[in-house]
């Protein structure tokens, strides 16, 4: 039975490792993967000079934005269920910006970066909780994979725009590993439904946004997206 329970509690904390990659890796593919398509999508879509800079402008507006809201949601959900649902509301925003017209390219951009913003700013919280005693290694495989979503995105999306048709596709093909990572991590916290916290998650949820070094780590999380959006545009 310990032998069981032991393979068990691997088997669980290796499918939690391999949805918290997944994640994180999700995490920038949405703001990334529209740099390299920027003029393609405005010859396609008729965009002025100004009306092309605002869409590339967008992601710092949304996560200013974001910056308020997120310690309001995590008073009310669990770092995994704001994960789960504000990436859900990423893949609705992606699949407006890919599929409609002009209206559809900045709202799903709003959406998507609402939904990003908000679920990666929860990831220091879940860290806290999940791996206590490996907090700092964990931060630097958030970040790591961060930056290998970001990379992949901005090198990919030519290349599967012209293999799939456009860049209507080559935008919405990210949506694949953002449900990807939804699954996984879907199926490890239903499996485990008190994973994150065992006593008070309404709390423990609360609370992380407002404890000093995990605070920090989450403006140096909304820091990282403004100043890499801000950079595009110089």
């Amino acid at each position: 039975m310990d032998k069981a329970g032991t393979s068990g509690g691997i088997r669980g904390k290796m499918l939690l490792f391999a949805a918290f990659l997944i994640v994180c890796f999700n995490l920038r593919t949405g703001f990334d993967s529209p740099d390299p398509l920027l003029g393609t999508i405005e010859r396609d879509m008729g965009l002025s000079l100004e009306n092309s800079g605002l869409f590339a402008l967008l992601p710092v507006f949304v996560l200013g934005v974001a910056a308020p809201i997120s310690p309001r949601v995590a008073r009310r959900m669990t770092p995994w269920k704001i994960i789960f649902w504000f990436q859900l509301l990423a893949v609705a925003g992606i699949f407006w910006r890919s599929w409609d017209g002009v209206a559809g390219l900045y709202g799903g951009m709003v959406l998507m970066g609402l939904g990003m913003g908000i679920a990666g700013a929860a990831i220091p919280g879940l860290i806290k909780h999940q791996f206590p005693d490996r907090a700092s290694a964990m931060m630097g495989v958030y970040s790591a994979m961060i930056g290998v979503g970001s990379a992949a995105a901005s090198g990919l999306s030519v290349p599967l725009s012209n293999m799939l048709g456009g860049w209507r596709f080559g935008l919405g093909i990210w949506i694949i590993p953002i449900l990807l990572g939804m699954l996984v991590w879907g199926a490890y916290f239903l499996r485990h439904p008190d994973g994150v916290f065992q006593n008070d998650p309404a709390a423990s949820g609360r609370r992380f946004l407002f404890e000093p070094r995990w605070g920090c780590l989450f403006l140096l999380y909304l820091d990282s997206h403004l100043s890499e959006a801000a950079g595009h545009e110089l």
